[in-house]
């Protein structure tokens, strides 16, 4: 498979802290990847890495065969790469629809000459995007909630919304941070069948999440962080025997179940 992302020799000091030594991550074209590790391993750091919202001190990002290292991240997003945040993240003072109609990437016709010269064009692409975010609010059992303002939805539905929004971009890498976490057993069902969509899109998918049962059913492999590197790559079950991994949660007393 094509690679998509490499990120290579990454480090990333805060201060006295070395958040990131040294460390290589490659992903695959239609990989879907869990990112494990205890708390301050670095795992939030380096999606702000890969995403341009800090810079490394050292290390090369390329995406899609180009150095990217230095790109700010609109333009991060606009050659395919979305992000969720922990805390959620969207346009809180638009209603839902418009959140969706907004992150599909074929603008060209809100330049004033191609909508005055094209309108039938414009016209059609309009349809198609209301036609595929009522999909996704379907999805998100917000149908009847389209007009709603963003900043009324509940947290749950929020975060939910911001899983939405990166299937519309139709972006090649998905880093998704904790999309489970908080969010009630119907909320989580909904969740699960906005990243499965993702999976069938053959994005790439790189997600931080405790979940371990979920990481399971979705990933093809994870990895384990530990003071800034990878410590591990593979399956579940070979991790949850590591002994460095063991060491990591609290000297083996920690149970990955």
């Amino acid at each position: 498979m094509q690679v998509l992302l490499s990120a290579s020799g990454i480090f990333k000091n805060f201060g006295r802290a070395e958040v990131l030594r040294g460390l290589q991550i490659e992903v695959k074209r239609g990989e879907t990847i869990g990112l494990m590790g205890p708390n301050g391993a670095g795992k939030t750091t380096l999606f702000n890495v890969i995403s341009g919202f800090i810079l490394p001190d050292r290390g090369k990002v390329h995406f899609l065969g180009r150095d990217i290292t230095s790109d700010p991240p609109y333009k991060r997003a606009r050659s395919g790469i979305y992000r969720t945040f922990q805390r959620v993240r969207i346009a809180e003072q638009m209603t839902i629809m418009d959140n969706l109609l907004l992150a599909f990437q074929d603008r060209a016709y809100e330049r004033p000459m191609s909508a005055l010269c094209r309108i039938r064009d414009w016209l059609a692409l309009e349809h198609t995007w209301r036609r595929r975010a009522f999909e996704l609010l379907k999805e998100m059992n917000l149908e009847s909630e389209k007009g709603r303002l963003a900043r009324d939805l509940s947290y749950g539905q929020q975060k939910l919304l911001s899983l939405a929004l990166g299937i519309a971009s139709d972006a090649k890498l998905m880093l998704l941070d904790e999309p489970l976490a908080g969010l009630s057993s119907s909320m989580v069902d909904r969740a699960i069948n906005l990243i499965k969509i993702m999976v069938r899109k053959r994005s790439s998918i790189i997600i931080i999440e405790h979940n371990t049962s979920f990481l399971e059913q979705m990933c093809d492999y994870v990895l384990f962080m530990a003071q800034g590197q990878i410590l591990y790559q593979g399956n579940l079950q070979e991790l949850r025997e590591h002994p460095g991994v063991l060491r990591s949660y609290l000297g083996g007393q920690m149970e990955l179940a």
